[in-house]
């Protein structure tokens, strides 16, 4: 009765809503001669009367009539319960983090010049930690980002044993980071990272954007390199191009060495098809090579795992000659053809030269911009048989003439480089062309 009356006074003197809003919380548990116990139930009601004590302490004493001293408590059913402190992280043995594939090797890794490079520095990282800070790695996806650093994690196990190594990616640090702080033993955490030799981060890319977490690497390279340690870092995109919540990370990536990444191309891939056929003594003829690594258009990894597939076939009993390849991935094959379109072939050439739709589409001059357009429009007039002018009204609203002279030019670059010999092949086994291939480039 008492909390009754005085509540009606509090709610006189803050209003209704604020009242029912945040003191809904309140009662009172006890009352003596010169001090009034309130409990609330929650802490927001419990952190809302400490900041309106006064008025509470007004209009109990003046129901009661005698002046109180008011005094908060919190329900016990509302105090947070006390959770066990998480057992301490032991040093890091030789690996800590992601499990590292021991099959991957520096000296199996293919490529092309890029690619005997990034060997070269990786291997240099084992040998001389510390010389590169950071080593950063970065390429599209099946570039062989993850080859390299669980190659050069494999290294260091074979050179130096006893050499404390930590391989993770962006993701799972990013996590630990934010269970460490929700724990509040982020002491551990940094004991394991920034104590180590070896720091390898694959996949960076999902942390950027987390400002808490890229402030926390940023301090993880500081204390690295006053130790001479080692870290290597992939990722999808090149570190100027990370849009990263805090700029020192990508001052810290960019001041390392960066190495560029490139997808597989045709020698590659028949290279890395012959080794796979001769560790496994898989018996694929030539032309059936030909067709798995320039006939389609498939990715390192997506060639190693038809190549698994071919095997269990082989075991089967079924032939692995050229049509009963073909019959064996047909939904592999099925999947890759789409109808040949503008947006299609315009996003296809944009990824593979490494520009934009809308780039491809705009009024630049730059030589290399150029190029690309040329080679759009080339592949849009041979894949789509459409006319020059619906091809010159995509790109930008440009003449007939602009169209055919584009053409010839991007095919007398076809001719002449073996790049762009790639892309074509690549395109043609990518998309279902409306006309047979002799038509446009007539």
């Amino acid at each position: 009765m008492l909390w009754s009356e005085a509540r009606a006074r509090i709610e006189g003197e803050l209003g209704w809503v604020r009242t029912h809003t945040w003191l809904d919380g309140l009662r009172l548990r006890r009352l003596g001669r010169s001090q009034a116990v309130v409990e609330a139930d929650t802490k927001e009601a419990h952190d809302a009367a400490r900041e309106h004590t006064a008025t509470l302490e007004a209009a109990v004493g003046a129901v009661a009539g005698r002046p109180l001293r008011l005094r908060l408590v919190l329900s016990r059913r509302a105090r947070p319960r006390r959770q066990p402190a998480p057992p301490v992280p032991l040093e890091p043995s030789a690996f800590e983090g992601e499990r590292v594939g021991r099959r991957y090797r520096l000296c199996d890794y293919f490529g092309a010049a890029e690619g005997a490079l990034a060997v070269r520095f990786a291997q240099g990282a084992v040998e001389r930690p510390g010389e590169w800070h950071p080593l950063v790695f970065h390429g599209e996806s099946s570039s062989g980002k993850t080859h390299l650093l669980q190659g050069l994690a494999n290294a260091v196990r074979r050179r130096r044993p006893t050499a404390k190594v930590v391989y993770t990616t962006g993701q799972r640090f990013a996590r630990q980071y934010v269970q460490a702080m929700r724990r509040r033993h982020t002491r551990g955490f940094r004991r394991l990272h920034r104590r180590a030799d070896y720091l390898l981060i694959d996949e960076v890319d999902d942390l950027i954007g987390k400002p808490a977490t890229e402030r926390e690497l940023c301090f993880t390279f500081d204390a690295l390199q006053l130790s001479g340690s080692q870290v290597v870092v992939a990722a999808l995109s090149a570190p100027h191009r990370l849009r990263c919540a805090d700029p020192a990370l990508r001052t810290r990536l960019l001041g390392g060495l960066v190495v560029p990444l490139r997808r597989a191309g045709a020698a590659t891939r028949r290279a890395i098809a012959e080794a796979h056929c001769a560790a496994s003594g898989l018996p694929l003829t030539p032309a059936v090579l030909d067709f798995l690594c320039q006939g389609v258009d498939l990715d390192a990894r997506e060639l190693l795992s038809a190549l698994r597939r071919l095997e269990v076939y082989r075991r089967a009993g079924r032939s692995l000659d050229l049509p009963g390849v073909r019959d064996a991935l047909r939904d592999v094959l099925d999947a890759r053809l789409q109808p040949a379109s503008l947006e299609g072939v315009s996003d296809f050439v944009a990824a593979r030269l490494g520009t934009s739709v809308e780039k491809l589409r705009g009024r630049s001059r730059k030589a290399t911009l150029v190029e690309a357009r040329q080679v759009a429009m080339a592949l849009a007039r041979e894949l789509t048989g459409l006319t020059l002018r619906e091809v010159g009204d995509y790109f930008g609203g440009r003449s007939c003439a602009t169209v055919h002279c584009a053409q010839q030019t991007a095919l007398r670059l076809r001719e002449a480089r073996s790049d762009l010999q790639e892309l074509w092949s690549a395109a043609r086994s990518r998309f279902v062309s409306s006309v047979p291939n002799d038509r446009a480039s007539t």
